[in-house]
């Protein structure tokens, strides 16, 4: 019993845990190995699934080949006659014109349609060979200081070379403010034109190109055109092509007849024949009238047009405007006096005792004819030592002239009821 109460008491062990210390170092590397061996399975399977995929798609699922493209071959074309003779075995009526002329009666068919359409067509391309297109181009500086081109395109035509040059007669409104003029002929041959000379009051200019730089076999392809006569007879309901610009764009071509030749575009100096057509064009065409004969009958202008007939192609009759040409292209300037005339009619002269010249309707401020003391009213009858009868005269008169020159001439002025005879001394300007 006494050992039971005096037994120590009894002692428990004791355990303290200690943490382990992380090696940070060594779990980063771990890191970084799990991370990248990650990433290469991952790209391994993204290239396994992309290489094998179709191949393992078309085993399992193949597809047909696209079919092949094949176009159709051109079929031989049928000639007209041939396809007529399929459907018919005579021309019916309804192509078949018949018309009597002359005592005659003719009939035509669609042949003989077909072959004017083929023959006017080829038509066009010989008097093609004369005509070309005149670029004008200006530049510009906008305010990025970039160059900015511009183009304006119309037609002229070939009229004469002088052994040095080839002339080409051009619009001049589309080309005055041109700081380069390019030419392409028919033959797409393009080169750089000068201008030589203009006249602002039929809008004509006169280009230049060197004949040394063009091509010899270019030489030889040319054609110079030949003028033919506006003061024909027969002229109104005469067949006319118009051929160049009269479209507006490109180089285009319209068939018609001259509709009227007996309007007078009445300028100062000059009075000219505005030839009228039932061809309908662009009131910004150029371009020349020619008759089937292949001459040139007038030049299409848009500068003067009829009320109501805007776009009916109207031209200057050639006949009139062949002096100032022939002037300009060998480099000589156009005299400028300043007056506006008419004929005086031969009814005029008996009714109202008016006397046989040109009538004086206007007179241009400041002219060469104003400041020598030339009225409205007064009637030219003489200009040096040439009698004027009419403004044929007048115009051949003055054309034979040269700026800056002095002349006489001669008029008859009402005076107390009677014309007498007054002369002036002018001095001639020059035409812009």
């Amino acid at each position: 019993m006494a050992d039971l109460e005096h037994k120590e008491p009894t002692e428990y062990v004791k355990e303290t845990i200690k943490v382990k210390p992380v090696n940070k170092r060594k779990l980063l590397r771990r890191t970084l190995i799990t991370a990248s061996m990650a990433l290469l399975f991952g790209l391994i399977a993204c290239f396994t699934f992309l290489v094998l995929e179709p191949v393992i798609s078309n085993w399992l699922y193949p597809e047909a080949p696209p079919p092949v493209v094949t176009f159709p071959e051109d079929e031989e074309e049928m000639e007209p006659e041939d396809m007529l003779a399929e459907n018919m075995q005579e021309p019916s009526s309804d192509v078949i014109t018949e018309y009597q002329a002359d005592g005659v009666q003719m009939r035509l068919d669609w042949t003989d349609y077909d072959d004017m359409s083929k023959s006017l067509a080829k038509y066009v391309g010989i008097v093609n060979r004369s005509m070309v297109t005149v670029t004008s181009v200006t530049y510009n500086v906008n305010l990025f200081q970039d160059i900015q081109t511009y183009q304006n395109q119309s037609s002229g035509m070939v009229i004469t070379e002088n052994g040095v040059e080839l002339l080409i007669l051009a619009d001049y409104e589309q080309i005055k403010d041109a700081q380069k003029i390019m030419v392409t002929f028919h033959n797409y041959l393009e080169m750089e034109a000068v201008l030589r000379q203009y006249d602002t009051a039929t809008n004509i200019a006169i280009l230049a190109v060197s004949l040394s730089a063009l091509p010899e076999q270019s030489r030889e392809e040319l054609s110079i055109v030949s003028f033919g006569s506006s003061k024909r007879d027969d002229l109104v309901g005469m067949p006319v092509v118009a051929i160049g610009n009269p479209m507006g764009t490109g180089v285009s071509v319209g068939y018609g007849y001259i509709t009227n030749d007996g309007t007078p575009l009445k300028l100062i100096d000059r009075n000219y024949k505005l030839l009228l057509t039932d061809i309908q064009g662009s009131p910004e065409g150029s371009g020349v009238l020619f008759d089937l004969e292949g001459k040139v009958v007038g030049l299409i202008t848009n500068q003067h047009k009829i009320p109501h007939m805007e776009n009916m192609i109207t031209a200057i009759g050639i006949t009139e405007v062949k002096g100032v040409i022939e002037k300009m292209s060998n480099g000589k300037r156009i005299p400028y006096m300043g007056i506006g005339c008419v004929d005086v009619p031969r009814e005029s002269q008996k009714s109202l005792g008016l006397p046989e010249g040109v009538y004086v309707t206007d007179i241009a401020m400041d002219s060469p004819a104003m400041r020598a003391g030339v009225n409205q009213g007064d009637v030219i009858v003489r200009i040096n030592a040439k009698a004027v009868r009419d403004v044929e005269d007048f115009n051949e008169a003055l054309m034979n002239l040269s700026p800056e020159m002095e002349i006489e001439m001669a008029v008859r002025r009402q005076s107390q009821g009677e014309y007498k005879i007054k002369t002036f001394e002018i001095v001639l300007g020059e035409a812009k």
